[in-house]
């Protein structure tokens, strides 16, 4: 029965993260750098853009007439307003949930999940971005990026599978303690509000530490599997088919005060 439920969560996540790489593929397209000039005689092509071409990610959003009926992903509560965000880089306020006005952010990533702590929001998306207000969205700050770059020649290093990879949603227990987790299994955490970010190892269903509560027994005895009080997924544990990193699409606190991860 457990079973069935989550997977059903896990569609309906897997949903909202489809039209965010759906969204992410059209505009990759359209933002796509023009091609190189080429290069004077006797001198190498370095194989960047041309100079003229800025890259999304720290191009700041443009502000339009009409963000507020483009793509949008996600909504929350902050203070006494709504915040919506999307495609990109829109981020959407409101006083009533009627009248929406929009927020400059310095970028253009699109956004795919946002949480709040009173005035407090932060806004994860494509390329690893995470954004904060600390003012109920009047003034951003950029905590993080990680875009894909592509590999120099000769280089036989095994490329990472979460550079570049979108984060897909976001929670914070207080305006210190806060997870986000995206694709290919990346799962991050922060102690500072997010100055700062650290890769979050993913454990089996058990009361988590930084939750500051406790499951009871029921819940220590529910946790324990056949590794004993070792409850961090092993990569054959975690691999479905051929994919040894599945995606994270959606975390949650439950009642309890443990914190549930939802994916492929």
């Amino acid at each position: 029965m457990k079973f069935h439920m989550f997977r059903q969560l896990s569609r309906i996540a897997l949903a909202r993260s489809a039209l965010a790489c759906a969204c992410a593929t059209t505009y990759a397209v359209l933002a796509e750098p023009p091609p190189a000039p080429p290069p004077a005689s006797g001198q190498p092509s370095s194989g960047q853009p041309s100079s003229g071409w800025i890259d999304p990610i720290n191009a700041p959003a443009e502000t339009l007439t009409l963000a507020s009926r483009s793509l949008l992903l996600d909504v929350a509560h902050s203070g006494e307003r709504y915040v919506a965000v999307g495609a990109r880089g829109d981020v959407l306020l409101s006083d009533d949930g009627r009248v929406w006005r929009q927020s400059a952010v310095p970028t253009r990533a699109t956004f795919t999940a946002v949480a709040t702590i009173d005035a407090h929001i932060w806004v994860v998306g494509h390329d690893g971005v995470i954004a904060h207000s600390a003012d109920g969205g009047g003034h951003w700050e950029m905590q993080r990026q990680d875009p894909w770059k592509a590999p120099v020649a000769g280089d036989t290093a095994t490329p990472d599978p979460h550079q570049g990879a979108p984060l897909l949603d976001v929670l914070f227990l207080d305006i210190h303690r806060g997870y986000s987790v995206g694709a290919y299994s990346l799962a991050l955490k922060t102690a500072d509000g997010g100055a700062t970010w650290q890769p979050l190892t993913v454990a089996k269903a058990q009361a988590n530490a930084d939750a500051g509560d406790d499951l009871g027994t029921a819940g220590k005895n529910a946790a324990k599997n056949d590794h004993g009080d070792n409850m961090t997924f092993s990569k054959d544990e975690l691999k479905l088919g051929q994919e040894a990193t599945p995606h994270f699409n959606a975390i949650a606190r439950t009642g309890s005060g443990a914190l549930l991860i939802v994916g492929e």
